[in-house]
């Protein structure tokens, strides 16, 4: 797809919250675009921006590079109270969220 003049809202939303998660990691965005094979750190700014939409095979690479599912690129916690949950167990290992799960099925 051609980059675009003008950012996309939900492209940048979604480029908003990998660049929120790289910094987190102390990632450069070079870092990402080469340790994601994203391809280069144009196109990768391009995704932040919101200039670009990448494929989900790239938002998976990207998920994988920075150790994440890829439902935490498209959770915004500060959006709604769920996305908000979702993004405090982020860092939960799965045999606790299955202790949660079933403590509260």
């Amino acid at each position: 797809m051609p980059r675009r003049d003008k950012p996309d809202p939900i492209a940048l939303t979604v480029g908003t919250r990998i660049k929120q998660l790289r910094k987190e990691q102390g990632l450069t965005a070079e870092k990402l675009a080469y340790g994601s094979e994203v391809g280069s750190k144009g196109y990768l700014s391009d995704i932040e921006a919101g200039l670009a939409s990448p494929s989900l095979q790239t938002l998976q690479k990207i998920a994988d590079r920075l150790a994440v599912d890829l439902l935490d690129l498209v959770t915004f916690p500060e959006s709604h109270p769920r996305h908000a949950l979702v993004d405090k167990l982020r860092g939960t290992s799965k045999t606790d969220l299955k202790k949660m799960l079933k403590e509260h099925s």
